[in-house]
C-alpha cells in the first residue's frame, strides 16, 4: 500500500481552494490504484484528484441506481401480494386511455 495524499498538494498550491468545500484527505491505496491514478492525463482529468472526484461521484450514482431498483422491486413484491391494492389501482385508471 502507498499512501496518497490526494488534495494536499492541490490545497497548497491553491490556498483559496478551501473557499470550494474542498477537503483533504489521506488514502491508501495499492500498487494498480496508484498506476491508474499516475495515467490521470491520459484519462483526460487535470490532476489526481480530478480523477478521484469522478470515480466517487460515478460510485456515488451507482449506488443511487442500485438503491432506486431495490425499491422498485418492493414495491413491485407488495404490489403482487397486495390484492387489495392491486383492485384500488385498477379502478384508479378504468376509463383512462391504454
Amino acid at each position: 500500500m502507498v499512501k496518497v495524499p490526494i488534495l494536499g498538494a492541490y490545497l497548497r498550491a491553491n490556498k483559496g481552494a478551501n473557499k470550494l468545500g474542498m477537503q483533504q484527505a489521506k488514502i491508501s491505496l495499492d500498487e494498480n490504484h496508484i498506476k491508474i491514478l499516475d495515467k490521470y492525463r491520459e484519462y483526460g482529468f487535470k490532476d489526481k484528484s480530478s480523477l478521484v472526484r469522478s470515480a466517487i461521484e460515478e460510485f456515488i450514482k451507482l449506488e443511487e441506481k442500485r438503491k432506486l431498483i431495490e425499491s422498485a422491486e418492493l414495491y413491485a413484491e407488495i404490489y403482487q401480494a397486495d390484492s387489495e391494492l392491486r383492485d384500488l389501482t385498477d379502478s384508479a385508471i378504468v376509463g383512462w386511455p391504454k
